[in-house]
């Protein structure tokens, strides 16, 4: 199995809500991805953030249909089965995304501005976890990211999972050059469910760590990095641009060095302009 895969998780973001019935099941309000990450040896959880606010980045409008506000985010972990067989299966662990009605998840100082967030983790409720980080995953720090290189985004589209609670694997093309310092425009046909998913460049063939030299660390095969996190597609048309963004990877960084609290998505003012993010519903 491809060590990337394990590092991804499929979540569902649920509503309880002073509503419901004691005891009733939670409303499912989205569905999208996050994954795994080395905090400096601690384990967090990273996705975006329209999903655990289930706001839109640019309107603040809900993106439910009937404008639920998740509360609890439900995490779809890799688990052995039997280690020493290499056996898998999915497991399941919920998080709180609020305690003492405060967000527990962590912002970039440019809040909604980059759609990332991290969570922290209690990984002893991730029974038998056969998850990896995905920066502990072997990989190629070289590797430059480039205009028209192949990447992959790895999530789970409209909710949909291969074995073991695994991703899929959307082949994309980088749309833009890498300067400027905004998300990246990815070049694929990503659909809901995607939003947080990582995303992996990949080069086949000869990889050169200077370019248009032969040296002794040349590499003959594949070779992938870690780069972004997929925030969601430009326009609502599913068939339009085929254009998604993706924030680079080092906005993670960003966010673990700054761990400014989220804010409370009630404590936004709301505005009129039409939802143009994708979001996890």
């Amino acid at each position: 199995m491809r060590p990337f895969s394990l590092a991804v998780a499929k979540i569902e973001l649920l509503y309880s809500g002073t509503t419901l019935a004691e005891n009733a099941p939670a409303t499912l309000g989205g569905i999208g991805t996050g994954f795994f990450y080395n905090a400096a040896g601690t384990i967090v959880f990273v996705t975006n953030w329209h999903n655990v606010t289930g706001l839109d980045t640019v309107s603040l409008k809900p993106l439910h249909s009937q404008g639920l506000l998740p509360d609890t985010m439900r995490i779809h972990y890799t688990r052995w089965v039997d280690a020493e067989k290499r056996i898998i299966d999915s497991g399941s662990v919920e998080l709180d995304l609020y305690r003492q009605n405060k967000p527990v998840w962590y912002e970039h100082p440019n809040r909604r501005n980059v759609d990332v967030v991290v969570l922290p983790l209690d990984m002893t409720k991730f029974d038998a976890c056969a998850n990896l980080c995905v920066n502990d995953v072997p990989q190629e720090p070289r590797l430059k990211v480039e205009v028209g290189m192949d990447c992959f985004v790895l999530g789970c589209p409209e909710g949909l999972i291969g074995a073991a609670g695994t991703p899929i694997w959307k082949r994309g093309t980088i749309a833009s050059e890498p300067q400027g310092g905004g998300p990246y425009l990815i070049d694929t046909a990503t659909r809901k469910g995607m939003s947080g998913a990582p995303v992996i460049a990949q080069h086949r063939g000869l990889f050169t760590p200077q370019p248009g030299r032969l040296t002794g660390d040349s590499v003959i095969g594949t070779v992938e990095k870690f780069i972004a996190i997929y925030s969601g597609r430009i326009g609502n048309d599913a068939l339009g641009f085929q254009l998604g963004t993706a924030w680079q990877a080092e906005v993670i960084e960003e966010v673990l060095a700054a761990k400014l609290p989220g804010r409370h998505p009630v404590d936004f003012p709301r505005r009129g302009e039409d939802a143009t993010c994708e979001g996890a519903h």
